[in-house]
């Protein structure tokens, strides 16, 4: 999907509307989709007067989402400017509750905690990231 130019830039073709979800772009989309179901499923079925403590927390978690990833799959979707810098707190809000799970003593998986790190890195250095939302 890149070509390069005489100085070995690759330019990526980002006029197609699938650009916004191509290459590795498809995976960090997947993650969001995903979160935000299992958010919706938690807020729709859970009731906060039945939960307590560590179980409260994730309940307001979850709640806090929803409203982000809306904003977040619209910046996505109208290739917004501002997606990569919203992405990249999804990640570390998603780092940061890894992290707070570990500390209350449930086991986590380190690699969510790991691809979370990498997907930082990924919204920050890509140069297909910044080619494709530019809005």
């Amino acid at each position: 999907m890149s070509k390069n130019t005489t100085n070995n830039e690759p330019v990526f073709e980002t006029n197609h509307p699938y650009a916004i979800i191509s290459g590795w772009l498809i995976i960090p989309a997947i993650a969001t989709v995903l979160t935000f179901i299992g958010s919706i499923i938690m807020v729709t079925f859970q009731k906060p007067s039945q939960l307590e403590g560590f179980d409260l927390f994730i309940y307001y978690t979850d709640l806090l989402f929803v409203p982000f990833l809306l904003i977040v799959f619209y910046t996505w979707i109208k290739r917004k400017k501002i997606l990569p810098i919203l992405m990249i707190v999804f990640f570390l809000l998603n780092s940061a509750w890894n992290l707070v799970y570990l500390a209350n003593g449930y086991n986590i998986d380190l690699l969510n905690l790991g691809m979370s790190i990498i997907w930082i890195i990924y919204f920050i250095k890509s140069k297909r990231v910044k080619a494709t939302f530019t809005a």
